[in-house]
């Protein structure tokens, strides 16, 4: 009682690491608040604004103790909370998708992890309680410690202990032969059933649970609209880029436009029809895919429209490309309807005409306009 607390003296070198860091830190802070107060104590990232002001005026504070000596257990405390600055590099994940799918994936699996320990545990322990009564029979009737009673008493010498050791047998923290022998000593029956735990275990259950884990993966993904957007537009950039690799071959004579001819030549060569299949394209009639392409009817293709078109046709059909189709036919079909309208129109009012201007009558004027 009434003992002092010991100081530890650091290394020169680190105290003066510690203050470069307290000064940047507090030089960075300072900078922020001038540069925009409002944005800083109201701004969208004002919490993290907040955590940040507080850890550098934790810093400030736990060098002066440390440099005073005092409440060494406060100051060492505060070292302690100027960790929490380490949290702001999950803000940072946001621009690496790699790191933010690992870490989100391992998050969303802790739910099934739990249930997987559980089974497993339920799993194990049927095993352990089978392998130990043939440990017990074996020790209660041994009359001298042999071999086997050795390697029993070290991984078999309780429940927990047991449970551990057949964990580590599937997992290689120990030789399963180890225990294996020392459970067929005692019985041949007891080492069949440990061998039928070891195959039980490796073949079926931990694939399983692998299988359930990047499952569980695999749906976070597809759920996230982040991660579908970022994938999505990672794969339409890399397919403008192979196809302008393939406008540039199919442009022989390097003019900037493909023209019929030059389309029809380059198609003929095999390895330029597997690169167009490779993209998801079926070329069969080169002057159908050049009329399809050339939007402007210019009969030449400019980059753009080779790209943009080859897009549009990529894969089957979706719901939008049939829905434009129909409306497209509606159009087309109303255009014809209003033309035989008028045409019909006409040839009554013809009709009409030469009824009125021959006494005849309208059967003569039938035929004399047939």
């Amino acid at each position: 009682h009434g003992e002092k607390d010991p100081v530890i003296e650091l290394p020169g070198w680190m105290t003066v690491v510690d203050l470069l860091f307290v000064a940047f830190f507090t030089f960075e802070i300072t900078v922020r608040i001038a540069a925009g107060p409002e944005w800083f104590w109201s701004g969208v990232e004002r919490y993290w604004n907040w955590a940040d002001f507080g850890l550098v005026m934790l810093s400030i504070l736990d060098t002066t103790l440390s440099g005073s000596g005092f409440m060494v257990k406060q100051a060492r405390l505060i070292r302690l909370l100027r960790f929490v600055r380490s949290v702001r590099i999950l803000r940072a994940f946001r621009f690496f998708r790699g790191l933010r799918l690992l870490v989100f994936s391992v998050i969303h699996s802790i739910v099934p992890l739990l249930w997987a320990l559980a089974f497993l545990f339920v799993t194990v322990f049927i095993f352990v309680e089978i392998a130990l009564q043939g440990v017990s029979e074996h020790l209660a009737l041994a009359n001298h410690p042999d071999e086997a009673a050795e390697v029993m008493k070290v991984h078999f010498s309780g429940v927990p202990v047991a449970v551990l050791s057949h964990f580590a047998a599937v997992s290689s923290g120990v030789s399963w032969w180890i225990l294996f022998d020392a459970l067929y000593t005692s019985h041949p029956l007891f080492g069949l059933v440990f061998v039928m735990y070891v195959v039980v275990m490796v073949l079926m259950i931990l694939n399983i649970m692998t299988g359930v884990f990047v499952s569980e993966a695999m749906e976070m993904v597809a759920a996230s609209k982040d991660f579908s957007v970022s994938a999505e537009a990672e794969k339409r950039k890399v397919l403008l880029q192979q196809l302008a690799g393939v406008f540039r071959d199919v442009d022989v004579d390097g003019s900037g436009t493909i023209s019929l001819a030059e389309l029809e030549f380059c198609l003929a060569n095999p390895e330029l029809q597997a690169a167009f299949y490779a993209l998801g394209l079926d070329v069969t009639d080169a002057k159908t895919l050049f009329e399809l392409l050339d939007a402007d009817g210019s009969h030449e293709l400019d980059v753009e429209e080779f790209v943009v078109g080859c897009v549009g046709l990529k894969g089957n059909a979706k719901a939008l490309d049939m829905e434009a189709l129909m409306k497209e036919n509606r159009h087309v079909m109303k255009k014809m309807l209003w033309t035989l309208q008028g045409q019909v129109a006409e040839v009554i009012h013809r009709l009409d005409n030469l009824t009125e201007s021959t006494p005849s009558g309208r059967g003569s004027v039938i035929s004399e306009v047939v």
